[in-house]
């Protein structure tokens, strides 16, 4: 006597009913109405189980993209880390443009060694200072230090691009994944029918019931391609990070040569000065005032190489900005033809294999019904037609990570004409 084994007829296991169904054929009708029962019942309460332990909270709140990604870009302590360096940053940039503080002293004369008059020298001398930035170096390091800003509010939307299609691609993963197991449960279902409609036909000997229609998982979303190449191009150098980052730092560089050129130029600081005598009797017997600068023509060895390591460092951020160009078209370039086949195989399989399949399905279907077919053929053309919609849901959710991918790599939706920054981080600016 053969053992039967009850994971052999699990739904999750389609192969093995089908050889059940060819050996059963040899069987007379009683033994076969046994084996299709026990073969219903089993698979049943082992769906059952099974979908309960892959999803215990059947009564759990599904989320939307919007609310996973606001979620990410609260919470993630990676964009929050970016973002406190950008606003670090950009509170340097009144620091360098402020004057010098200004500067205040005072003389007193604590003693004489020799005997003079009273009147014959001050005692007690006050003193004002302030630096004048007339050769401009205030406003160079101004820009300096506002090109270092936008160099860190460029990391940090890079940071933030990059979680978003992180959590992008997880989501459609886990959405493909519930498609998945829709399938299965649409397989089971089948099965399920295919047997009570085989029992029934041996048991009266008439056709059963018309099976339901096979039902496919329903596509929400755009799956169109994104914008023309050419328009890709352009959003790109414009809006990706990395572009903008390296462009930042020519500035910066830039800034940099000119504050390097400017030290040549000294600044002169004014002074103002009240004196008193010690027998005076005003409070301020004389004022007087003055202006000095340093000079720094007598240091040109110093002040000529701040020159020419500005200059090279100018130097390498152009080459760097140039690289960041080539490099980020050569990205979307690959990006571009990874969407294009996919986008192929999703025209594919909607216009020509998923239409045929499901074609097949109701043929055999009404030949089975009419004692034309065979219940194997009739499982075969299902099983083809769930395969299908498996390789077809996995190639869509390939296609729409490829999408969040372009985004990121893009630096914004390229489903919408604007040349805005990533939220967030405009709420932030």
């Amino acid at each position: 006597m053969t053992v039967l084994n009850e994971h052999e007829f699990s739904p999750y296991r389609p192969r093995r009913p089908i050889w059940i169904i060819l050996w059963a054929e040899r069987l007379d009708s009683q033994i076969l109405l046994v084996l299709l029962a026990a073969s219903t019942l089993i698979g049943q309460s082992y769906g059952r189980e099974v979908r309960k332990a892959m999803n215990p909270s059947d009564g759990s709140t599904s989320h939307s993209m919007s609310q996973v990604i606001a979620s990410v870009l609260a919470h993630n302590p990676m964009i929050q880390s970016a973002r406190a360096k950008w606003l670090a940053a950009k509170e340097r940039i009144p620091q360098a443009a402020a004057w010098e503080d200004l500067k205040v002293g005072t003389n007193i004369v604590l003693g004489r060694l020799v005997s003079v008059p009273a009147n014959a020298f001050t005692d007690q001398m006050v003193s004002v200072e302030q630096m004048i930035p007339l050769s401009g170096k205030n406003r160079s390091k101004e820009r300096t230090a506002a090109a270092e800003a936008l160099v860190a509010f460029e990391e940090a939307r890079r940071q933030e691009l990059d979680v978003i299609a992180k959590a992008k691609a997880t989501y459609y993963q886990i959405s493909n994944l519930y498609q998945l197991l829709d399938i299965n449960h649409a397989d089971e279902a089948s099965l399920v029918q295919s047997v009570d409609s085989t029992r029934a036909k041996f048991e009266v000997g008439t056709q059963g019931d018309p099976f339901a229609p096979l039902a496919h998982p329903a596509v929400n979303g755009d799956n169109s391609l994104p914008a023309p190449p050419e328009r890709l191009r352009q959003l790109i150098l414009a809006n990706r990070p990395e572009v903008t980052e390296a462009q930042a730092k020519v500035t910066a560089a830039r800034a940099k040569l000119e504050l390097a050129k400017r030290e040549w130029i000294p600044d002169p600081t004014v002074s103002l000065e009240a004196e008193r005598y010690n027998a005076a009797s005003q409070f301020v017997s004389q004022v007087g005032g003055g202006v000095s600068i340093n000079v720094p023509w007598l240091n040109g060895k110093k002040y000529r190489a701040g020159e020419r390591e500005a200059q090279g460092e100018l130097s390498a951020a152009g080459s760097d900005f140039v690289s960041a160009q080539t490099e980020s078209l050569g990205l979307l370039r690959n990006q571009l033809e990874k969407i294009e086949t996919l986008h192929h195989h999703l025209e594919l399989y909607g216009d020509n294999l998923l239409p045929t399949a499901r074609q097949t399905v109701a043929s055999y279907q009404a030949d089975y019904e009419t004692d034309k077919a065979t219940l194997l053929v009739l499982l075969s053309s299902q099983r083809n037609l769930r395969d299908l919609e498996t390789m077809y849901n996995q190639d869509l959710t390939d296609y729409r990570v490829a999408l969040a991918e372009l985004e990121s790599l893009v630096g914004l939706d390229v489903r919408t004409s604007g040349l805005s920054k990533s939220n967030a981080m405009g709420k932030m600016r």
